[in-house]
Order: structure tokens, then C-alpha cells, then sequence
């Protein structure tokens, strides 16, 4: 039911709409005001894995330009990337954490089989 949210995110790459009302992609998208006459959407993708997307929306017709297509796409790049290595950080936190705890259970352990 969300033609341009799948065809970005088949494409992986950022679509741009100049005027909503003269595409006929364009229909209701969660989180984007009924009014939004030019928009912009981006696949948040990570080493091949999409993670989110991003989505830019004006009242006006003919709003972006191709620059600001290539700037939402890196920008987007940029934040899978961020998000992707916050996740990967914090399992990494998580594993030193029960690695710690094993640590010290085994040295409970050793201790007092002695």
C-alpha cells in the first residue's frame, strides 16, 4: 500500500517527489502531513541491512532539488551507519558485561573449592 516507501527501499536509494498531487505514487504515509506537496524519502541502509527511513516534506510544490536528494541520501547513509555501529557497540558492551560476570563467578568459585 506504500508504493514509494517499497520502491525506495527495493532501489535502496533516495526518491524524490516534486509535486505529490501529479504522482500517482504518492497516498497517505505514516508521520507525513496530508499537505505535503514535495518529498523526499531514504532508505536507512547498513552493510546491505535497512534499518529505517527518513522522510523530508514541504507544504510547497517543487521544494528540493537534486541536491537535496544527494544530501537526505548521505545524510541517511551516514545515520544507518551511526545507528548500526551504536547497536554493534552496545552488544559489544553487553557481551564484556557477562563475560565480567562469568569472570567473577568463576573466581567464586575457584575460591571456594579450595
Amino acid at each position: 500500500d506504500l508504493p514509494l516507501l517499497l520502491e525506495a527501499l527495493h532501489a535502496e536509494r533516495p526518491v524524490l517527489l516534486n509535486d505529490t498531487q501529479a504522482d500517482p505514487r504518492w497516498g497517505p504515509l505514516p508521520g507525513i502531513p496530508p499537505e505535503t506537496r514535495s518529498w523526499i524519502g531514504a532508505p536507512l541502509v547498513a552493510h546491505g541491512v535497512i534499518i529505517g527511513f527518513l522522510s523530508a516534506a514541504s507544504r510547497q510544490p517543487d521544494a528540493y532539488a537534486q541536491a537535496d536528494l544527494e544530501a537526505v541520501g548521505a545524510f541517511g547513509q551516514q545515520a544507518a551507519l551511526a545507528v548500526q555501529n551504536a547497536r554493534i557497540l552496545s552488544e559489544l558492551e553487553a557481551s564484556v558485561e557477562e563475560l565480567r560476570r562469568a569472570q567473577a563467578h568463576l573466581m567464586r568459585t575457584r575460591s571456594t573449592t579450595r
